[in-house]
């Protein structure tokens, strides 16, 4: 499935050892959608997603393809949304995510942004 909005949150990321002695990092980011009422999607993003979403700013534009799951514990249900990829649309500036120092550059997104589209094989290069 995907989804296209604007970034509005962006949480701390979130590590761990597994059972099984695996590291894991985590990280819980929530895209505010055009729907006609506000709808607003919080996701999780696994492994090496984790640098993308750190690098996403409030208010920058993107296309999110996630997965949903749900599981039982002690019978309650509880629903993950997996975002698995991560797309910049547009060439709206971010505002910066970090609430301490606020240091967030341009020069940064148009990396995320290059970056991304290399992951893509694709770019708009001539040659």
């Amino acid at each position: 499935m995907e989804i296209s909005g604007r970034v509005y949150k962006v949480m701390p990321v979130q590590s761990g050892v597994g059972k099984t002695g695996n590291e894991w990092r985590k990280i819980d980011f929530v895209v505010e959608t055009d729907a006609k009422y506000d709808n607003r999607v919080c996701f999780t993003a696994w492994g090496e997603k984790v640098a993308d979403v750190e690098n996403l700013g409030i208010g920058q534009k993107v296309k999110v393809s996630f997965d949903v799951a749900s599981r039982e514990y002690n019978e309650k249900w509880y629903t993950d949304i997996k975002a698995w990829k991560i797309d910049l649309e547009g060439d709206v500036q971010p505002q910066s995510t970090s609430t301490s120092s606020g240091n967030a550059s341009a020069p940064a997104a148009a990396n995320n942004r290059a970056s991304s589209v290399a992951e893509d094989g694709g770019d708009d290069l001539p040659f």
